[in-house]
């Protein structure tokens, strides 16, 4: 399912960021990783070498499209610009992008910790107490003695 999103996305990112955007577009997150339990939002990253101004040239297409930005005073996070795709009703985000400046440290810390989940991923358990979507972030993780992450929800 995520793949399938996320390919979807980044066609939309790609055809609307097209001359500002110096690199792919990288499906990173929870949802990038197989067998990974992860929150219901594609995050996705695309590198520009000038973020503002590309979000300048590209808003309005964007929101076209249903994503909508995030000023930067609120999105703090001062390594990037955030847009937001939203469902047709306003209601649930499905996806981030996030726009990084050409050469942020952040891209290859992103890239190398997805990358580092992929390889030791292979199973993922999901504590039988934990709702079949929780509303709250799962940020705890351990890796069993069989090589599984295992995943507790934070109350």
């Amino acid at each position: 399912m995520w793949p399938r999103w996320a390919r979807a996305y980044k066609g939309e990112s790609d055809g609307v960021l097209g001359p500002w955007r110096l690199r792919p577009v990288e499906h990173v997150g929870s949802t990038a990783v197989p067998g990974l339990l992860a929150k219901p939002v594609i995050d996705l990253m695309a590198m520009v070498a000038d973020p503002a101004a590309a979000r300048r040239q590209v808003q309005g297409r964007f929101q076209e499209l249903g994503w909508e930005p995030v000023p930067p005073e609120l999105g703090k996070r001062p390594w990037r610009l955030l847009f937001v795709k939203v469902s047709a009703d306003g209601a649930h985000r499905l996806a981030h992008l996030h726009l990084l400046v050409d050469g942020a440290r952040r891209w290859d810390e992103q890239l190398r910790f997805r990358e580092a989940l992929r390889g030791v991923i292979t199973c993922a358990v999901e504590p039988e107490s934990a709702p079949r979507a929780p509303r709250k972030p799962i940020v705890e993780w351990e890796v069993d003695g069989a090589n599984c992450i295992v995943l507790h929800q934070v109350r």
